[in-house]
């Protein structure tokens, strides 16, 4: 028994070196499925159509038959909290993410050890092959090289945008879950499929990019052309959505449906001006239960969000009290938080990574502040050329929903291909 135990630990031991870093997977599921996920289980992963309390539904993903070929599992560690003093229930939220979070790396090495089936059946494996290829056609992709279960994409491309897209189409549905990956030299993405003989995997790759920049489109919920232009552009762009229009969940569900990632834009009061009467408006000097009542409100208006950024918000985003309420009730929620940087002084980012939130902040101009095109595309050109300067640093910049922006964005988004900038949105690097 003793030499069974050592030789298991010298064996995850030496697998532990090996060159590839196993990132947290990715679970998507499907439209129709959760539209908001219960705050306690954020960290299990989920599969399609599945109840993510019932761990007895993520039986079909993970097998306890093992391989000894075992990578390295890197863990997802909560972020520490400065400064605070957690009340009961904060502390027993906190332990019981720990404890779900403990179970489902424990589920993760289990798929990983699985060996997984790649003697397809000819048919089977034809009609999946040649719908990915319909996809990357579609999405106007080019595959520069193809084999058997694996595909070679362009640096540019974003690989977590175009599986999200194959998931909810076709053959794509059979699509369990999402594993990501990266070397030295390439990132990859290994989608995971049920097959008659086991689990089965379609392998996409492709080379790193030279710079990676983020673009939030907001105001969306509006006009509605502006944002129809980039839901047929396939640029994923971010699309963060204002809560109160008739149109707000139906854009939600048709971005969320077409692979894009969806945010809230919590309207927040500016220093200036009352354009917006909004019941549920964050602002200053309310009190702590107004406070939370009225971002709960906000958080059900939108449905299938990953994350938050305010919308102008120059005064409350000040507010050392506004912000430390906001950020306490928001890590209750799985999502990541943007400052928008609307006020030099603000204090958002700095709360939420105090309340463990994955949280980033606005570090470029916003690009639509002339809405004339011509300006518009001088300003890409600007952050493309600020991104590959920077090519270790994520550039995230704003725009809007505008339709001149759009068609500037269209226009200019040869250039981000052929300087093989890849796009992505907040949640591909803050929540994995």
């Amino acid at each position: 028994m003793k030499f069974l135990l050592v030789f298991c630990f010298l064996s995850e031991l030496l697998a532990s070196f090996g060159p590839d870093k196993i990132r947290r997977p990715h679970y998507i599921e499907s439209s129709d499925s959760l539209r908001h996920r219960p705050s306690p289980y954020w960290h299990v992963p989920l599969l399609r159509d599945a109840d993510p309390v019932n761990p007895n539904q993520l039986d079909p993903v993970f097998s306890q038959k093992a391989s000894e070929s075992v990578t390295e599992i890197q863990r997802v560690t909560t972020v520490p909290t400065a400064n605070l003093r957690p009340n009961q229930e904060a502390k027993d939220f906190r332990s019981l993410v720990k404890k779900r979070s403990k179970w489902a790396h424990r589920q993760i090495s289990d798929m990983r050890q699985f060996t997984f089936a790649v003697d397809w059946s000819a048919k089977e494996f034809l009609g999946i092959h040649n719908h990915f290829v319909s996809q990357f056609k579609a999405l106007d992709i080019p595959v520069e090289s193809e084999e058997k279960g694996a595909f070679l994409l362009p640096a540019w491309s974003n690989l977590l945008f175009v599986s999200r897209r194959i998931v909810q189409s076709g053959p794509g549905s059979q699509i369990k879950g999402i594993q990501t990956g990266a070397d030295s030299k390439s990132d990859w993405v290994h989608l995971l499929f049920h097959t008659h003989k086991g689990l089965a995997k379609i392998k996409l790759t492709k080379p790193k990019p030279r710079a990676r920049v983020a673009i939030l489109v907001d105001d969306v919920g509006y006009h509605g052309e502006g944002v129809r232009r980039y839901l047929k552009m396939n640029m994923p762009v971010t699309i963060s959505i204002l809560p109160f229009y008739d149109t707000s969940a139906y854009f939600a569900k048709r971005s969320r449906q077409l692979g894009f990632e969806v945010m809230l834009h919590m309207p927040m009061q500016a220093s200036f001006g009352s354009y917006y009467k909004y019941e549920n408006l964050i602002r200053p000097g309310l009190k702590p239960l107004d406070l939370i009542e009225r971002t709960q409100n906000v958080l059900k208006a939108v449905p299938y969000i990953q994350g938050v950024n305010n919308h102008e918000g120059s005064k409350a985003t000040e507010d050392d009290l506004t912000m430390n309420l906001l950020m306490s009730e928001l890590s209750r929620h799985p999502y990541y938080f943007v400052d928008s940087v609307t006020s030099q002084k603000s204090v958002a980012y700095k709360y939420a990574n105090r309340y463990g939130i994955p949280a980033a902040r606005r570090n470029f101009d916003f690009l639509d502040n002339d809405k004339r095109t011509f300006v518009i595309e001088s300003k890409l050109e600007e952050l493309i050329a600020y991104a590959l300067n920077r090519p270790k640093r994520i550039v995230l910049s704003i725009l809007h929903e505008k339709e001149s922006t759009a068609i500037a964005v269209e226009n200019t988004l040869p250039e981000f291909r052929r300087q093989k900038i890849e796009i992505l949105s907040p949640g591909d690097f803050l929540l994995r």
